[in-house]
């Protein structure tokens, strides 16, 4: 291996192990969090306080452009050729933002709550700063300097998180999760801008504009479409069923998506920035997608199944008997996570592949098959909803993957062995336990009952992947040992 090779390896495991102590470290905080709010805020007061963040993630999406990725992207930016993007994303986030603020009775009237408008006044004041944080960001992943970006999401997620649960016990409300969740985009801004690694000029470059947009278009265009299929369902739970069914779904939801960013956004936030630099050697980035997707499936995938298993524990454990029900919206929700656990990466080798349309395509594929059945059917209660919702997720996840094995010119029994067989393996653990749990009842307590089934799933998945998928296992091992140890 050449040194350049080298050092882009070494460079690249560094950058994985610190986005691996800002992600679980920063997940693991969040979650804390999350757990002690999700105990001291009721079902309501978590939708009203959801509901505000949802219209928040809305105007961001639109504000950023997708400017941010593209960024990492660019082989080839030069600092000033960020200028431009920077400030149309600002400018645009600064002038939504002032219109969600002055349609917030309005917008808060559209989702059956007139006290939701308040929150959105002060969520959505947020979006410039949080705007401003993303290129700094950027920056700092471009030059892989994920140590900086770690200390930062530890630090104030400490500190947002003691606002937040201050202000439950002061008895404010949903404004807790509201106020926790604004303290740590406004720490977050003044962590990284009172140093920061790239400073805006007046030097624009416009043909950088034009090139950094039409990946950020077809970017932006992407997550418009997969916003609208995922967060289209929590509008329609919050008009229609109203915000205390909002905080049940909005609190299950939020758990996946806690697990699967543990995972994804530790290998993604590296994998774009060192995609991007093999881009042009196909046969390394064929091998790297059948690695990833095997450890993903080896690893990533049998948590969600599992949890999937134990969620009536998994809610009384968390978040007590006021969230009696939940359960039944987390099990879809959480099986889809096992599913999708093996898919998070193909966005980011679309893109090294220059495919950013295909994803857009695959995008609207998933919107209908989500949507159309919801509108069609149109659930009454949270739990058919997430059913329905999660039904359509996994609809679609043969399709991302054969799109991606297409564009890499891979046959699909590229990972008959290495991701078939442990998938197989999360799925009949799954269904081993669920028997134990119809079949069987433990009368000691939760901790005895969740045990015995987290045994019954341990020894039956490693039964079946060790069976089907012994070699790809043993191959995935001596990977991750060698990146870790390899100075």
């Amino acid at each position: 291996m050449s040194g350049g090779a080298g050092d882009l390896r070494r460079t690249a495991v560094r950058a994985f192990l610190w986005s691996l102590v800002q992600n679980w470290g920063g997940r693991a905080v969040a979650m804390l969090v999350f757990l002690v709010l999700g105990r001291l805020l009721s079902p309501g007061e978590f939708g009203l306080a959801a509901s505000a963040i949802l219209v928040f993630s809305v105007v961001s999406l639109v504000s950023e452009l997708g400017f941010g990725d593209a960024v990492i992207q660019n082989k080839k930016l030069e600092p000033e050729d960020a200028n431009a993007p920077f400030f149309l994303a600002l400018g645009l986030s600064a002038l939504l933002s002032l219109v969600a603020a002055l349609l917030a009775d309005r917008i808060a009237a559209l989702m059956g709550n007139p006290q939701l408008a308040p929150l959105l006044m002060v969520t959505c004041a947020a979006v410039p700063f949080a705007v401003a944080t993303g290129f700094q960001e950027a920056m700092l992943k471009r030059a892989l300097e994920f140590r900086r970006l770690a200390l930062r999401t530890l630090a104030c997620g400490v500190a947002a998180g003691f606002v937040g649960i201050g202000m439950a016990f002061a008895g404010f409300g949903g404004w807790a999760l509201v106020g926790q969740f604004v303290a740590q985009i406004l720490l977050g801004f003044v962590w990284l801008w009172a140093r920061p690694v790239w400073r805006p000029n007046l030097r624009i470059n416009l043909v950088a504009l034009r090139t950094i947009g039409t990946f950020g278009s077809n970017l932006i265009a992407s997550r418009l479409v997969d916003f609208a299929a995922q967060r289209t369902v929590d509008f329609l739970i919050v008009t229609q069923l109203g915000t205390a069914s909002y905080g049940v779904f909005a609190l299950s939801n939020r758990l996946y998506q806690f697990l699967m960013q543990l995972f994804q956004n530790s290998v993604s936030s590296v994998g774009l920035t060192v995609l991007s630099e093999v881009s042009d050697d196909r046969d390394r980035i064929r091998r790297l997608f059948v690695r990833t997707t095997s450890i993903s499936a080896m690893l990533g995938a049998p948590p969600f199944f599992l949890l999937a298993g134990l969620a009536p524990e998994l809610r009384e454990l968390a978040f007590g008997p006021r969230w009696t029900g939940a359960e039944a919206v987390m099990t879809p929700l959480l099986l889809v996570g096992g599913v999708h656990s093996i898919l998070f990466g193909a966005g980011s080798y679309l893109n090294a592949a220059g495919r950013p349309d295909l994803l857009l395509r695959l995008m609207l594929l998933k919107a209908g098959l989500v949507l159309l059945p919801i509108l069609l059917i149109r659930p009454a209660q949270p739990d058919t909803l997430a059913v329905v919702y999660a039904a359509g997720l996994i609809a679609e996840a043969p399709f991302t993957i054969h799109a991606t094995l297409r564009t890499l010119s891979l046959p699909w029994m590229a990972l008959a062995r290495p991701v078939g067989g442990p998938m197989l393996a999360g799925v009949a653990a799954f269904a081993a336990l669920r028997s134990v749990d119809t079949y069987v009842t433990f009368r000691d307590g939760m901790w005895l009952d969740g045990g015995c089934k987290t045994a019954v799933f341990a020894g039956v998945h490693l039964i079946v992947v060790t069976s089907l998928a012994r070699g790809p296992m043993g191959e995935n091992v001596a990977f991750l040992r060698g990146a870790l140890l390899r100075r």
